[in-house]
Order: structure tokens, then sequence, then C-alpha cells
């Protein structure tokens, strides 16, 4: 069999670049569970868990003050911690919704309040610029004025993207579509007929539908193997799978998911519904299980996910900040790459795909690009990282979409290789 040439690259790379000795450890837990969950009764307290989906270990991560509730978790920029949407539980049935603090745990512990919410803050997402993108809605009537709002994690200001208060419904859950940059809405409402996956336009922040009736949504994921995203919903209890053109496939049914997380490089599918955390194929087959008695799950992340984030703006004389973040692979040889697309990605044998195309711009800046990017190759610090940059041009036209990834070399994993995430930008 002829070797596929993006990994002749990339391995002739690894090659190259000397390994320096460092006092070199992988970060503990990456590639755990952590889990969010609503405590039963308002007077409990509700940790963060650690799930090791190997062994079924499970450990307490940190603890919530009550009677806030951790309603949904994802990776702080290059995994340097995780980023939490907590939500004030009211004793009153039916009173008005309080704010909802968005919270930073960094490693190796703390706790920060990045910033405070108007009212319930269902689900967020990091933007490819380092904000976070934040879905907002009543969580006890989910007939309630619903918002996007956008946070800088530097400052904790908030700028308001979309409003609507007339609508029935709320925005229950929310993504960051990679081949875009636009905004996907999960719209939760039990009513006949409702509920719809939105698009919120990067730029004018205008609403379409992209699907309707699909009921009561309660998590969305995008699926940079195929460019669609993966809907949850509760009825009927199913998994979706939904075209940017609209189509509605099922994926699997009877599995309560209130949170999902689409893995990166092996398409796979965690989920977490109830006191159950699952693993599925992307076809929808389950793999495994694991049950947690007494626990009601509200979100799911795996640890260490976030290799390659960014920030700033990518426009011409400018530079455009990206992080890479091997947790498991410290003080490793590493290169990165550009590409114009997520599709085709370049398959690995132990069923890993990087999602970054083999066009021109790739075969160009693997290993770096001289005067268009710095940092695309060389080795991790002791905690696994390293600082690389995009830097456009003056003059370089906006509206260009650009994807950036990266692997590390680590013989301990399959295939010799640490993967990554693939992140989007697009030029301004």
């Amino acid at each position: 069999m002829r070797e596929n040439p993006a990994r002749a690259l990339i391995l002739t790379a690894f090659l190259a670049a000397p390994a320096l000795p460092q006092p070199c450890l992988p970060v503990p837990g990456t590639g755990d569970f952590l889990l969010t969950h609503i405590p039963g009764s308002i007077p409990q307290s509700s940790p963060v868990l650690r799930l090791q989906p190997l062994t079924g270990v499970v450990t307490t991560l940190s603890v919530i003050s009550q009677p806030a509730f951790g309603n949904w978790v994802t990776m702080d920029q290059d995994n340097a911690g995780i980023v939490l949407a907590t939500v004030v539980r009211v004793i009153i049935p039916n009173s008005p919704p309080q704010p909802s603090p968005l919270i930073r745990w960094p490693r190796p512990g703390g706790q920060q309040t990045i910033a405070t919410l108007p009212t319930v803050l269902q689900s967020h997402d990091l933007d490819a610029d380092g904000t976070w993108l934040c879905a907002l809605g009543d969580a006890n009537t989910h007939i309630t004025a619903r918002s996007v709002l956008r946070v800088d994690p530097a400052t904790g200001a908030m700028t308001t993207l979309v409003t609507n208060g007339a609508a029935r419904g709320t925005f229950n859950a929310l993504c960051v579509d990679g081949d875009t940059g636009d905004v996907l809405i999960g719209l939760y409402d039990d009513q006949v007929g409702g509920g719809a996956l939105l698009r919120m336009a990067r730029g004018t922040n205008a609403i379409t539908t992209v699907a309707g009736g699909l009921g009561r949504i309660y998590s969305i994921d995008f699926e940079p193997a195929t460019g669609s995203c993966v809907v949850s919903r509760t009825n009927p209890v199913e998994l979706l799978r939904v075209t940017p053109g609209g189509l509605v496939t099922t994926v699997a049914s009877g599995l309560i998911v209130n949170a999902l997380k689409v893995h990166d490089e092996s398409g796979n599918l965690v989920v977490a519904g109830g006191a159950d955390v699952s693993i599925l194929t992307s076809g929808g087959t389950v793999v495994g299980t694991r049950t947690i008695t007494g626990f009601s799950f509200t979100g799911i992340e795996i640890d260490g996910s976030r290799k390659v984030s960014g920030s700033g703006v990518l426009a011409g004389g400018q530079v455009y900040a990206v992080r890479f973040s091997f947790p498991l692979s410290p003080c490793a040889t590493y290169v990165a790459a550009l590409s114009g697309s997520l599709r085709p990605g370049i398959p690995l044998a132990d069923g890993r795909t990087i999602h970054l195309a083999i066009d021109p711009l790739f075969l160009l800046s693997l290993g770096g690009l001289p005067g268009f990017t710095t940092g695309f190759s060389g080795t991790l610090d002791a905690s696994g990282g390293a600082d690389g940059a995009i830097l456009p041009p003056p003059g370089f036209p906006a509206g260009i979409r650009l994807y950036v990834s990266a692997v590390a070399l680590n013989p301990a994993l399959p295939a010799g290789l640490d993967t990554a995430n693939s992140l989007g930008v697009t030029s301004q």
C-alpha cells in the first residue's frame, strides 16, 4: 500500500526536529470525562466530577457552592482549566430567574468568576477570537427573552449579539460551526412542532432556521468529519444528525442525553444523561456505558481536548495568536499546518482523523510558512505547550477562512501521534 503523502511529510518533520531533555510528565487525568450535574434538592452541593472511562473511577474535581449548580462545562483556552456555566436554583417555583456566573477553574485549582450573566446561562462555547459565546434563557418556563452574549474573559465585558423576547422557547444549547464560524443554537420548545436548530450568521448576527420541529433540544455539537451538527432531544428521546442543508437523520434512539461532546479526532460521541455516561460510534452504536448512581448529569467535556486554540483578530498586518497544548506529550516534537478546508481529512490507521484537507496551503505551511506563520514546528515545553502565530500581510483580504491543526510525536500513543482538534478562523 502506498504511504499517505501527508503522513510521510509529518513524520519527516518530526524526525528532523531535535528533542530537548526536560522534566516531562503528562498532565494527570487528560482524556478523562468532566461532568456537571444538578442535585436532587437545593440544600445539596453540586460537585464537578472526573470520570476515568476505562476504569470507572470517579473523583470530585471541585464543588460549586449551593444553591448554584453546573449547567455546562468546557475546556478553557489551551487546556489551562475548565470553564463552567452555573445556574442559581430558585426556591420558589416560577420565580424570576437569577443571574448566572460564568466561572473558570484554572489548573491546578482555585475559582475565578469571568462574568455574571443577567439570566439563566444554558450553554457556552469558545470562539476563535478567544471570547466566550453564551446562550441565555429561562429554565423554568421556557417562554422568555432569549439571547446570545459575547463575554471577554480578560475584562468580563458582555456584548449582546442577538435577543428575541417575543417568540416561545429558550436558547438551550450553543456551539460554533467549525466550517463557517457561525453560531449554531438549539431552541428548546415543548410545544408540538416547536424547537429548532438555528444559525446565527457571523458578522451580521442574522438568525435563520436550519431545521424545525425538533422539540426539546438539550445539547448540540459540531461534527468536523461531516460538517453536520449532532443534536440530542427528549421528545422522542433521540440523537439526531442535522446537515447544513437541514436534512435530519436519526443516530440513536432511546438514549437519554442531556449533554454530548463530539470527539474531534475519533468521531465518537461522548454523551451523558441521567446517571449514565456512554461512548457511541459516529453511527450510533454504544461502545460502553458507566452508571454513577445518585447523579443527574447536565454537562460533559473531555479533559485536555482543546489542543489548538486561538485569540485575537485575523487581519492584515496583525498577529493572530495560536496556542498548542498537548498535555499527554510534554517535551515532544510537534508540527502544525494550515488548510483551506476541514475535509477530506487525513485518516490514520487507528481510526482517528486529522481534520485538514491536503491542499496547496497545507503543503506550503506544514511545519511553518516563513513570513506568514511562526511557531508551527518545534519542541513542546514541559507542560506540553507551545506558542504559534499567523501573520497575514497588510492588505490581506477579509472573509478568508483558514484552518489550523497540529500533531505531536508520542510513541506511547497509537500510530505514535498525539492528534488535535482543528481550529477555524475567518479573516476580517
